[in-house]
């Protein structure tokens, strides 16, 4: 198991670099592997910690997505969606 680098964006670079060399799924990057593991064909709790990893990764380019879910009927999946927003809104101060 690989800890998470710091913040640093060469440590962060370089990590992801060896995460996508290791990885078989054929993902560009963390992020396009959760959305779409967020999406509604997926159980409600793979969605939920794929939300959540989402706002972990706080990566601007998931914003439009995760507004988008803050529109969906399941409260559950709402909530997540705001709480990630909201960590990724509080990563960037």
């Amino acid at each position: 198991l690989h800890s998470f680098p710091t913040r640093r964006s060469s440590d962060l670079k370089s990590f992801w670099a060896a995460w996508k060399k290791r990885s078989k799924l054929g993902y560009n990057s963390p992020s396009t592997a959760l959305l779409e593991q967020a999406q509604k064909d997926q159980p409600q709790k793979i969605r939920l910690q794929a939300i959540r990893s989402l706002g972990t990764l706080a990566d601007p380019g998931s914003l439009p997505f995760l507004i988008q879910l803050m529109k969906e009927q399941d409260a559950a999946i709402q909530k997540a969606a705001e709480e990630a927003l909201d960590r990724i809104n509080t990563s960037k101060r």
